[in-house]
């Protein structure tokens, strides 16, 4: 599974979401920061560790290809904040949503 399948995914996953009070507080931020609502759900989508481990582990593709991203700034991750009790998790930035998701 590649980066951009995993985030596809996510985002089908987020639509299915009944939830009013986080789509209108979505729709809110978008409109504040001047994007699009796919954009800023795309941006606010997070892959976990759990994601790495159930599509290859530290030796899949998806592995491969989210250090790659993340070396060229097209993902950001919480690592160096990480301490026994926290999961490092990845996610877009602007780049990476123009580079990935287009």
């Amino acid at each position: 599974m590649t980066i951009k399948e995993m985030l596809q995914k996510k985002y089908t996953e987020l639509q299915s979401l009944h939830n009013p009070v986080w789509w209108a507080n979505a729709k809110y931020y978008a409109e504040a920061k001047k994007m699009t609502l796919e954009k800023y759900c795309f941006l606010s989508l997070e892959i976990t560790v759990k994601d790495i481990k159930e599509n290859g582990g530290y030796n899949g593709e998806l592995w491969r290809e989210i250090e790659t991203a993340h070396a060229n700034k097209l993902l950001a991750s919480n690592a160096h904040r990480q301490d026994a009790r926290t999961m490092t998790k990845y996610w877009l930035t602007n780049k990476g949503y123009k580079a990935i998701v287009g």
